[in-house]
């Protein structure tokens, strides 16, 4: 069969689901978020934002902004979620998410450790006790939950499978 891919033109763009919030509920049990994305354009100064979740408005908690985000600088890949008191992250140089070529992303957590996988290597991990991550109330691809990241390129396969660790500690993998 053929392959398709969500092309996001970096003005304004975007894929939202109020329906799909309770599968972007990355709750204490285990999860795993992936996807492949393909960036056309320089970061620049701005953050952009392949997918996140939350509560749809700007500002720093899941009321009325992130839940958790996946989003890159012009220098690191985070992925960053809100427990309702602070915000924590897992951080790597983007140097890994280059321009123009597909790049496959994967945020597990595994028992309460989150763990980052970029290319199928494990860049960054985290065992955190700080409460469960905000219950978003709309799930948004291509932008952030605020509409103020948006993102310029291809994203593919967005996959979040609940009450599943795909990718173990210490795993590598080659993605497909």
């Amino acid at each position: 069969g053929s392959k398709s891919s969500m092309y996001f033109d970096g003005t304004g763009d975007y894929l939202s689901s109020t329906d799909a919030k309770d599968v972007a509920n990355l709750d204490n049990s285990d999860w795993t978020l992936e996807f492949w994305v393909r960036p056309t354009s320089a970061y620049g100064s701005a953050d952009v934002t392949f997918l996140g979740s939350g509560g749809g408005v700007g500002g720093g908690n899941a009321t009325n902004g992130h839940s958790w985000t996946v989003w890159v600088s012009t220098s690191d890949v985070y992925f960053q979620y809100w427990t309702g008191s602070t915000y924590t992250e897992l951080t790597y140089s983007n140097t890994d998410v280059p321009i123009n070529t597909w790049t496959h992303i994967a945020v597990v957590n595994q028992s309460g450790t989150k763990r980052m996988y970029i290319g199928g290597v494990q860049r960054d991990t985290i065992s955190t006790a700080k409460g469960t991550i905000s219950t978003p109330s709309v799930f948004v691809v291509g932008n952030d939950p605020s509409l103020n990241g948006p993102f310029e390129g291809y994203i593919h396969n967005v996959s979040i499978q609940r009450d599943f660790c795909k990718y173990k500690d210490g795993t590598t993998f080659t993605p497909s």
